[in-house]
């Protein structure tokens, strides 16, 4: 099943999707498929609040995803991440802004 994304940038919304070869993929795995791919396209570091799954709002560690380029910015200015799995749920990523 295709993953769908949309990302908030200079107040533009960009969407997009991607195919997976797994039948099953975890969320955290989704997750990390997604960032690279968005920064990617960006070219700028994508820096994320990693969060409990036992205790809702609180954050245990950040998580990075740098473009595969040897440039990229030093700006981070995507505003919002949401991420749709499963065809009907959209899930928002914990950015961290500089």
């Amino acid at each position: 099943m295709p993953i769908k994304y949309r990302y908030t940038k200079a107040g533009a919304i960009t969407n997009g999707e991607i195919s997976t070869t797994k039948d099953e993929i975890d969320h955290h795995e989704t997750v990390q498929i997604i960032l690279k791919e968005i920064a990617n396209k960006e070219g700028e570091r994508i820096v994320v609040a990693m969060m409990s799954t036992n205790v809702e709002g609180q954050q245990v560690g950040v998580y990075h995803v740098d473009p595969d380029a040897a440039e990229q910015s030093t700006l981070r200015t995507i505003e919002q991440i949401d991420i749709c799995a499963d065809g009907e749920t959209w899930n928002t990523v914990s950015l961290l802004k500089p």
